[in-house]
């Protein structure tokens, strides 16, 4: 009786370890899967963050970078002394080549154009903003104003007068209110220099930063325009090239910013891979409104001169680039040829 009494207290003992092994095993699982879960989600994050970093900062600029001035200094042409040089800066709530990705809410920004000179004397040399006085000396016997254009027209102001040397402009992107959505919005700035930039030049040039608020994410955006005389038809040398960061595989981008400039006359023909890439309607049209330019399929043929334009800016939107295209790859893409 005795023995059948242990074999029963043995076999409940036995039992219940059985299942307190078997819960232990239970929960292991579970929380296994809940680690797993939870380190899967984890990664997701931080797949979608580094995506975003690599898509770059959604406040960008054609002209401006997030580098300082110095180190961002253009030089804009002309080539006749009877007109003057313009430059057209655009301010993005996206990276530049990537419209369908915008910066997620609304922000604004201003944009201060100051005039500068260069100091050597400075440690280290540096561009320096000068004041009234020091263009009061330069204007005694020239004029050196510049002109801020507003989103083509909307507002017109003339700076550069020893009385008036700089200007701060606003901008703001907003939703969409129909839709309720960020979507990828550019407002763009007309510079225009009097000649006396360029037929009595002075060290004297035009900064550009452009600043989102203080409690931003965002960049700093700066540049420096130089305004200069290129001598006409000192040579006939057109060239065509993606001016998109290559630090970015292009198939990362929505579209492509594409420039062609030269000096010189002569013939250009663009033509691109519709597989590939496709030339937007605005660029299309501005290339078509050009006197004997003629449209053959995907390529169009144009002529050039210097003397009356030194620069174009066109835009390619993304069809199919494969991942792992390299920017070499892209200039097979878009073919350009000068005769």
């Amino acid at each position: 009786m005795n023995n059948r009494s242990n074999n029963i207290v043995s076999k409940k003992k036995f039992r219940n370890i059985l299942i307190i092994v078997t819960a232990i095993c239970v929960i292991s699982i579970v929380l296994g899967f809940v680690t797993v879960s939870l380190f899967t989600s984890s990664l997701q994050a931080q797949r979608t963050i580094a995506a975003y970093d690599t898509e770059g900062d959604r406040f960008s600029s054609n002209l401006l970078l997030k580098s300082s001035s110095k180190d961002n200094v253009r030089t804009e042409y002309t080539t006749n002394t009877t007109m003057p040089v313009t430059a057209v800066v655009t301010l993005c709530n996206y990276q530049q080549g990537m419209q369908t990705l915008p910066f997620p809410d609304e922000f604004t920004y201003t944009l201060t154009a100051r005039l500068v000179k260069y100091n050597e004397t400075s440690v280290p040399p540096d561009y320096v903003e000068v004041n009234s006085s020091y263009i009061s000396v330069l204007e005694s016997s020239s004029q050196y104003s510049y002109t801020v254009t507003v989103n083509n027209g909307t507002s017109s102001t003339t700076l550069g007068s020893s009385t008036n040397v700089s200007g701060t402009f606003s901008g703001s992107f907003a939703k969409n209110q129909q839709t309720g959505k960020m979507e990828g919005h550019t407002d763009s700035y007309t510079i225009s220099f009097s000649t006396d930039f360029i037929t009595d030049p002075q060290n004297l040039y035009l900064e550009l930063i452009a600043e989102p608020p203080s409690n931003s994410p965002l960049p700093v955006l700066r540049g420096i325009i130089k305004p200069e005389l290129r001598a006409a038809g000192a040579s006939n040398l057109w060239t065509g090239t993606f001016r998109d960061d290559k630090n970015v595989a292009p198939n990362s981008y929505d579209g492509y910013n594409y420039l062609i400039t030269g000096t010189g006359s002569g013939t250009v023909t663009v033509t691109w891979n519709s597989t590939k890439v496709v030339l937007s309607e605005v660029s299309k049209n501005t290339l078509l409104s050009i006197p004997e330019a003629r449209q053959i399929g995907d390529s169009i043929t144009f002529p050039v001169d210097s003397d009356d334009e030194s620069r174009y800016d066109l835009q390619f939107y993304k069809v199919d680039i494969p991942t792992g295209t390299m920017w070499n790859v892209m200039d097979s893409y878009v073919t350009f040829n000068f005769s």
